[in-house]
């Protein structure tokens, strides 16, 4: 029998349970993969998303984010994924579109996770996904992630200094109000329940001040802000998280154009600290 795609809200409640597992690893490394067939849009969550993130776009591509989302979790919950998934820091996400697709039609979605061996220290996460119809690969997102570990030998490195954004003149530049409601605004239309999100208490006890924003709102909203800067819907982004955003804030986001793309950067405007950084065309 084919796996089918599980709603990610039905995966947030079993990725805490793996709290216990903590951070392990054979030598072997960890290389894991699956398929899920007919993968069908659930429409009426799809306008909910649209309508919450005011898009233009009935179909925005950024939306087939939340679909990976879904199979990496999915991937993450098997038991050959011996790294607990609460904990861990999501460093950074690509999106491409290569093809037109079809929102109301059937996907073929491929996913692969792979995790390198090493002796201590923090592990490197890396899963890829690809996104099918009609026999044609139609887009693909590769999301990188961060398991803390400790080293059994002490890092001689010096601290690693905040990331401020940078000084030159940006060719557009607006300011984020993030309201306090947003986490839980945003868990509702994109599925993504995690408490960290939702709960002051469950952010505080994953070791962040208060909660935090999602990633992929603050990289869909600047995907937003270059498509109305470009006059025109982007087809691939690239993003570094930086830092958490915090709920509540003020964020600065500041866009350059550099030949054919568009290079932008998030910043707290308080303390200028970057919280992410990326590129889209």
């Amino acid at each position: 029998m084919k796996p089918q795609l599980p709603h990610l809200s039905k995966l947030i409640l079993p990725s805490l349970l793996t709290l216990r597992r903590g951070v392990k690893i054979k030598p072997s490394g960890i290389v894991l993969d699956s398929v899920y067939e007919e993968v069908m849009v659930d429409q009426a969550a799809l306008q909910k998303y649209v309508a919450m993130m005011e898009w233009a776009q009935q179909a925005p591509f950024a939306y087939l984010y939340i679909l990976a989302q879904r199979a990496q979790t999915a991937l993450m919950l098997e038991k050959a994924f011996t790294i607990a998934i609460p904990g861990l820091v999501h460093l950074s996400n690509q999106l491409e579109a290569l093809a037109d697709y079809d929102m109301q039609q059937p996907f073929k979605i491929e996913v692969a996770g792979e995790v390198p061996y090493k002796e201590d220290g923090p592990l490197i996460i890396t899963f890829k996904v690809d996104f099918w119809q009609l026999g044609a690969k139609i887009a693909t997102c590769t999301s990188v992630y961060l398991a803390k570990r400790k080293r059994k030998q002490p890092s001689s490195r010096s601290p690693k200094k905040p990331e401020v954004m940078r000084l030159d003149t940006p060719a557009f530049s607006e300011e984020w109000d993030i309201p306090a409601h947003l986490g839980k605004q945003y868990a509702k239309a994109s599925g993504d329940i995690n408490p960290i999100h939702t709960s002051t208490l469950i952010a505080k006890t994953m070791g962040f001040p208060r909660r935090i924003l999602h990633g992929w709102y603050s990289a869909v909203r600047a995907l937003q802000s270059a498509e109305t800067f470009l006059g025109k819907p982007v087809k691939t982004i690239a993003v570094d998280f930086k830092a958490p955003v915090y709920l509540p804030s003020k964020q600065a986001l500041k866009l350059w154009f550099v030949e054919e793309e568009l290079i932008f950067e998030l910043s707290d405007s308080k303390t200028a600290r970057l919280t992410m950084r990326g590129t889209t065309h």
